[in-house]
């Protein structure tokens, strides 16, 4: 979805078209684990979902830098 003139969402990601760059932030991975070591039980299906989607997104745009501005990994230890 457009937003602006060349500057589009697509899924979970913002693509600046003229510049073929994709931004992807907040991904939190490990989630779900932090979770489950303080005892909520949850389905551990984020990675696989979020490896999915920027597989697709990657498969359908012409995507020359990928920026991350924050929050790759939910914890680090």
């Amino acid at each position: 979805m457009e937003i602006l003139e060349g500057l589009e969402i697509v899924d979970v990601c913002l693509y600046i078209k003229k510049h073929k760059i994709l931004i992807v932030s907040d991904i939190h991975l490990g989630f779900e684990e932090s979770l489950n070591k303080k005892g909520f039980l949850l389905p551990r299906l984020q990675f696989k979902d979020t490896y999915n989607k920027l597989r697709n997104i990657l498969n359908n745009l012409d995507v020359r830098k990928i920026i991350i501005p924050g929050d790759l990994k939910h914890e680090f230890g």
